[in-house]
């Protein structure tokens, strides 16, 4: 058990030191512990990692972003939305951004409340986790075609999208 410990603690440290990540390491543990205990371990890391980014974000971030941007003008934009629309904003964001880019972010660049970042990033991290941990477990040549498969369709997003962006 001391190896999910160590493993939590990496990875926390991998989402707080962003942009260095854990995920290259999920289909050697996949091996070593089974889908099940790395999505669990997993879970536990990034939770754990992306409250301590936000909290980062939130207490000391702030005043040194607002030397380089209006972070006011940004907080207004978000904080029209409903509370109902932003928590399943809140709650999509999660399951298709990185947790560290993400924590950070929302530490900056909104107001929302620990309550509503907790049970979103709760709610959100865990389907993700379990399609990775899963994807982990299949043979390398299937995880480089999903890989693959992944960056053309962000690529795709990106291109279709970039007036919106």
């Amino acid at each position: 058990m001391i190896g999910g410990v160590i493993y939590i603690f990496g990875v926390v440290i991998a989402i707080v030191a962003a942009p260095l990540t854990s995920i290259p390491f999920i289909p050697i543990l996949v091996s070593v512990w089974g889908v099940f205990w790395t999505a669990i371990l997993s879970i536990i890391g990034w939770i754990l990692g992306s409250i301590i980014a936000f909290w980062i974000a939130r207490e000391f971030g702030v005043d040194l972003v607002r030397r380089f941007m209006d972070i006011e003008k940004i907080q207004k934009k978000y904080s029209n939305l409903p509370e109902k629309k932003l928590f399943w904003l809140l709650l999509f964001l999660r399951m298709v951004t990185p947790v560290d880019i993400l924590s950070y972010a929302l530490g900056l660049f909104t107001k929302i409340s620990w309550k509503m970042y907790l049970v979103t990033t709760i709610i959100g991290v865990i389907p993700m986790t379990f399609v990775l941990a899963y994807l982990g477990s299949l043979p390398v040549f299937l995880q480089v075609i999903f890989f693959i498969a992944g960056v053309i369709a962000g690529l795709l997003y990106l291109v279709l999208n970039r007036k919106n962006l």
